[in-house]
Parts: C-alpha cells; structure tokens; sequence
C-alpha cells in the first residue's frame, strides 16, 4: 500500500518519474484523502494533480 505521507514532505510533492498510468488514478485517491485530512485547500491539490497528470 502506498501512504499518502511518503509522497508529501513539507509542503512538497515527491513522485518516482516512473509511475505506472494504471497507478494514477489510485495515487490521486491518495491524495485527496490525506489533503482532506490535512485540511489542505482545492488550489493546493489542483497543483499536485498536475504534477501527477504530467507524468503520464
């Protein structure tokens, strides 16, 4: 399983450049989740699915 922690540290999103496409949508789940959690704002996980997105 992958914890959304080991992806945000300090603020920052840290993702391997070779993530699998099948895995993009799970690892967005992920996200939303822990920035929910973390009371984080739509603008702040908007630049973070970015960041996802142009991965593929």
């Amino acid at each position: 399983m992958i914890r959304a922690e080991n992806l945000i540290v300090e603020g920052k999103c840290f993702i391997l450049s070779k993530v699998e496409s099948k895995y993009i949508e799970s690892l967005k789940k992920i996200l939303t989740e822990f920035m929910t959690r973390k009371n984080m704002n739509q603008k702040v996980s908007e630049q973070y699915f970015f960041k996802i997105d142009s991965l593929r």
